[in-house]
């Protein structure tokens, strides 16, 4: 559960790679990668540019990870077992199965604009932050300076799109019902709005009773599932209740 929980914070303040991360299952989101021939070719495909700002948020992951976690916190937290060197020596390889080309393609495409000097600005915001702020953060993504502002959405309600990230809506409807129908950009759905056929937006969830979006719930709140909690976390107490927790630390900074 921390290192879902790690993974989801990094993507909210790395919003570049925030579909990349966030779809990279179990351990830290920093993997040592052995990618074949055609996943080389499709890396190099990527915008020079996106390239090296995805080797450069890939850095800042190790420079944090390395200063504000110890080597226990590392193996039992996030699953990390390589050497800082490792890490670094790494950070380059980012398969284009993880979002990346996807990212690329938007981008080529015009769908997103990139503020790259945003894009700096969040990541040396990153890099800078103290362990406290990066182990107890929440809503990195809306907070460290740039982050937020980094990706520019081109697409209005009902263009085509791919990622939420390209809809001024800041919603990618799933046709999944609808054999050969696009994906198209449409409003998401409010606190007490149907969400049966729609996402809901961040600090709610989909209640899976009646389908409507609903707060998310503090700690301590009965719960079904992680979704419904604020912090992420639906956990069984002493009782063996499912409630909501506190937020977890990643680490134990300083």
């Amino acid at each position: 559960m921390i290192q879902k929980t790690f993974q989801n914070r990094l993507a909210m303040s790395l919003v570049a790679l925030s579909m990349a991360l966030s779809w990279a299952c179990g351990g830290s989101t920093v993997e040592i990668d052995n990618r074949q021939n055609e996943d080389d070719q499709d890396y190099e495909e990527i915008d020079p540019q996106l390239r090296a700002f995805a080797d450069e948020v890939r850095r800042a992951e190790c420079q944090v990870l390395f200063n504000c976690c110890d080597a226990r916190e590392r193996i039992e937290r996030l699953g990390i077992s390589y050497s800082e060197e490792e890490c670094l020596t790494n950070a380059g390889l980012l398969p284009s199965g993880l979002g990346l080309a996807m990212l690329n393609e938007a981008i080529v495409s015009e769908r997103i604009v990139v503020d790259w000097d945003a894009a700096d600005m969040c990541v040396n915001a990153f890099t800078t932050q103290s362990c406290s702020e990066f182990t107890e953060r929440e809503a990195i993504r809306t907070t460290l300076p740039g982050c937020r502002q980094m990706l520019i959405p081109q697409s209005e309600n009902g263009d085509e799109c791919i990622l939420d990230e390209e809809c001024i809506s800041g919603y990618c409807h799933r046709n999944v019902f609808e054999e050969d129908a696009a994906d198209v950009c449409a409003e998401m759905s409010g606190v007490g709005d149907d969400c049966s056929m729609s996402s809901c937006p961040t600090g709610t969830f989909c209640d899976s009773i009646d389908y409507t979006c609903r707060q998310t719930l503090r700690a301590g709140s009965s719960c079904y599932r992680a979704q419904e909690c604020r912090s992420g976390r639906c956990d069984p107490n002493e009782q063996g209740e499912l409630r909501c927790s506190e937020v977890a630390p990643i680490c134990q900074g300083d």
